[in-house]
């Protein structure tokens, strides 16, 4: 077999796992485990976009644009006056399924 694992790389610097997440880089995947981003570590990374980070944020915004009429209704705010309101949080362009059916 010819495949070789990185650790076994000869005449190089090696660094933990640890260092390795806090090496300067333009973008971080750390994609092979999920939570490898900690409180501990987070300061330390020096990253200009980071991943796992951006699809957490989008998975909030999507959750918030798929809730805000119920936090709305709950609030009091007239059905009517939540489907007047609806274009300005969900402009049909944002859906990648059908939007929800208004209550009347």
């Amino acid at each position: 077999d010819s495949r070789r694992s990185v650790t076994e790389a000869e005449d190089v610097e090696k660094i933990s796992n640890e260092e390795l997440l806090e090496c300067e880089c333009d973008v971080l995947i750390p994609a092979a485990l999920g939570d490898v981003i900690t409180d501990q570590n987070a300061e330390k990374i020096r990253a200009g976009i980071i991943i796992e980070a951006a699809r957490k944020e989008i998975e909030n915004i999507v959750t918030t644009l798929r809730t805000w009429r119920e936090h709305f209704r709950a609030c009091g705010v007239s059905p009517k006056d939540i489907e007047y309101i609806a274009p300005a949080f969900l402009p049909e362009c944002f859906f990648f399924e059908k939007p929800p059916q208004s209550e009347k």
